[in-house]
């Protein structure tokens, strides 16, 4: 069906996101001699006791066919290109261009924040922490909710309400449940699921976290974090350090107390200090803008 597909479509270039997709370009090349083939890696350290075996394996054969099959190697991501050339990966052939991010749906705005403030029953003295990932172990949920859980814990007189939002992050998801009410969080934490205008729903955020363990490439939601007027608590996966570079810290760390210490760092400041790192994420979120990144396509 691909090949009838791509006989018909007739493209000159075609482009393979992810491992498994990547494989396929190479039982395909036969049928693609005359086509312009690119590779595009999403991914950076991959676990060996936690990623999928199947994943793993796709990484090691890709390895020698990345000389022969594809034109150009394109990394979401400095820590993607510097990784896989590292694992011997054709240097000659890769290329860094990092995601981009539609800048002009990601801001704040007040009356988003009025009205899902209101829906969502989240008064004005309220500290909205936001968590928004796919449900996997890559994302370390387990060490999320110990965060809330210690932060909860040290700052008993704060009002702290938690929005968790992603794909299978919703009522249905019996296992997550089960892990919000072990840590007696159930009426801190509200799962929302995966969310189509998820950009309205960062005007109600006051922080952003990610506890990522492993294997990420670039994250979209840092940007659009940045872009929001919202803080991030990320830990230092991917291009995060990078990103947040003079402006704020990452968590090197994956312990709870880690998140702790940066909430905090960041809470006890005078709001001058808050709205000038706000600031500066804005700024630096405007180099991460899909048009500039799709000139870089060119």
């Amino acid at each position: 069906k691909l090949i009838k597909l791509i006989n018909y479509i007739k493209p000159d270039i075609i482009q393979f996101w992810m491992y498994d997709s990547i494989f396929i370009s190479i039982l395909l090349k036969f049928f693609l001699i005359k086509k312009t083939i690119i590779w595009n890696l999403r991914q950076s350290n991959l676990n060996f006791f936690k990623s999928k075996k199947k994943t793993l394996l796709i990484k090691f054969i890709l390895i020698p066919f990345s000389y022969l099959i594809p034109n150009k190697i394109i990394c979401c991501s400095r820590k993607v290109f510097s990784h896989h050339a590292e694992f011997f990966f054709c240097k000659t052939k890769l290329l860094e261009i990092p995601n981009g991010i539609e800048l002009e749906k990601y801001f704040y705005n007040k009356k988003y924040d009025s009205k899902l403030s209101k829906k969502l029953n989240l008064n004005k003295n309220v500290k909205v922490i936001g968590f928004i990932n796919r449900y996997d172990n890559q994302k370390n949920f387990k060490l999320f909710l110990e965060f809330i859980n210690l932060l909860i814990y040290q700052n008993k007189n704060f009002n702290i309400r938690v929005l968790m939002f992603g794909e299978n992050v919703d009522m249905k998801n019996s296992k997550l449940l089960s892990e919000i009410s072990k840590y007696n969080l159930n009426k801190f934490i509200r799962v929302l699921g995966a969310r189509k205008n998820i950009h309205y729903y960062y005007s109600i955020l006051d922080y952003s976290v990610s506890t990522s363990s492993y294997g990420e490439g670039f994250s979209n939601t840092l940007i659009e974090t940045m872009a929001s007027n919202t803080i991030p608590l990320y830990s230092n996966q991917g291009d995060n350090k990078y990103v947040l570079k003079n402006i704020i810290d990452v968590i090197s760390k994956q312990k709870p107390e880690e998140y702790v210490n940066l909430f905090n760092r960041i809470n006890n400041l005078d709001k001058q200090k808050i709205n000038k790192i706000l600031k500066l994420l804005k700024v630096k979120s405007y180099q991460y803008s899909v048009n500039i990144m799709r000139n870089k396509y060119l």
